[in-house]
């Protein structure tokens, strides 16, 4: 019984390891999407210029030649949008990133938790 609660025990540390690591994931994502939000924001304005994530937290200066942009939809295929259209999507990947990011937040809670009661319980014997 005793080996079944530390086997158990093992496995939701390697559980929350891996949870950690989707959340540094989820996080590059966020700061990445928040850079181009910014970049969006400031070209409605009227700005041509700004800093813009080319991916792996590099970072470049960029003109605006045009407003329109180039979206990729997965499997090579990319859609050219505008500006506003650009932007609706970027804000809907950071609410889905954060929605993602809140629910990972408290599957690492319910998870701390699960292994403290198990820590009490293999501790108890």
């Amino acid at each position: 019984m005793q080996d079944e609660k530390i086997s158990l025990l093992e496995n939701k540390f390697s559980h929350g390891r891996a949870i950690d690591e989707q959340l540094n994931f989820l996080k590059e994502q966020l700061a990445e999407n928040r850079s181009i939000s910014t970049f969006l924001e400031e070209s409605k304005k009227g700005s041509t210029e700004g800093i813009i994530s080319v991916g792996r937290g590099v970072f470049m200066k960029a003109n605006l030649e045009s407003e329109k942009f180039f979206i990729n939809v997965g499997a090579g295929i990319f859609l050219k949008k505008s500006l506003k259209e650009t932007d609706k999507i970027v804000e809907e990947q950071i609410s889905q990133l954060m929605d993602l990011t809140y629910r990972l937040n408290q599957e690492v809670q319910k998870n701390n938790s699960e292994m403290q009661k198990l820590i009490e319980e293999i501790e108890r014997k």
